[in-house]
C-alpha cells in the first residue's frame, strides 16, 4: 500500500455509544451554571477527544459553534462543532471536539 492510499489514523479510539444514551447541550454563555435544554442522541464516542451527535434543528450549531455538552454520565465539557452532515431537513449528524 502506498503512502497516498494508507488509511487515516485517528488519534483516539472511537466506539459506538450505548443505545439510547443522550447528550445534553447548553448554548448559553460559559460564565453561568450549566443549564441544558437541548438533547442529542450520541452516535459514537471518543472520550478523550469528542463525540458524534445526532441533532434536531442543527441550524443552531454550524461549524465553529462553541457550547457546553454533557455526554452520558460525563461532567459537562466545553466543546466545538467540527463538522455537520445533514441527514434530512431538520436532522443532522454533528462531530464535536471537546476543548478541555
Amino acid at each position: 500500500m502506498s503512502a497516498d492510499s494508507s488509511p487515516v489514523k485517528r488519534r483516539h479510539i472511537r466506539f459506538p455509544a450505548d443505545e439510547g444514551d443522550l447528550a445534553w447541550i447548553d448554548y448559553g454563555t460559559f460564565d453561568v451554571p450549566f443549564a441544558p435544554l437541548h438533547p442529542a442522541l450520541i452516535v459514537e464516542e471518543a472520550p478523550m477527544s469528542g463525540c458524534g451527535l445526532l441533532l434536531l434543528n442543527p441550524e443552531r450549531c454550524p461549524v465553529g459553534t462553541r457550547f457546553r455538552v454533557q455526554v452520558g454520565r460525563l461532567a459537562p465539557l466545553q466543546a466545538q462543532v467540527q463538522w455537520v452532515r445533514e441527514i434530512e431537513h431538520g436532522i443532522a449528524r454533528v462531530g464535536v471536539q471537546f476543548l478541555e
